[in-house]
């Protein structure tokens, strides 16, 4: 049995059936990609969506680190990619608050299972 399964995950793919097999197996789901892997538009996808943004502001935080916390309000581990210390500081400075169950809710309703890797279906060995 595997002890952690790492998949692509965030807002817009959130793989809600796998998160619930690795529950039921006691697998801890770590996130590859939480904030899009970087090849999101930061004006026009996940980086600078609206809803996101919004609860942001409830406490303000930064989109990154709002779905940073969805990811550990839900289970998963994530580690984000970066070399800008300023960014290293900031998405590590997401323990000082929580999500609602309601605004956990609105960020699962971003799904759009939107692959920005590779899809395991289709990756070609």
């Amino acid at each position: 049995m595997p002890a952690i399964n790492q998949f692509e995950m965030h807002p817009y793919l959130t793989h809600k059936p796998l998160l619930e097999q690795c529950k039921k197996y006691g697998i801890t789901p770590q996130s590859w990609g939480p904030l899009g892997g970087g090849k999101i538009d930061p004006k026009e996808g996940l980086l600078g969506n609206p809803i996101i943004a919004k609860i942001g502001e409830k406490y303000g935080k930064s989109n990154a680190q709002i779905i940073l916390r969805w990811n550990i309000d839900i289970g998963v581990v994530c580690i984000p990619k970066s070399v800008t210390p300023s960014r290293i500081k900031a998405n590590i400075d997401v323990f000082d608050f929580a999500l609602t169950k309601d605004e956990i809710a609105a960020i699962d309703n971003l799904n759009q299972d939107l692959h920005y890797g590779a899809h395991p279906d289709t990756f070609n060995f």
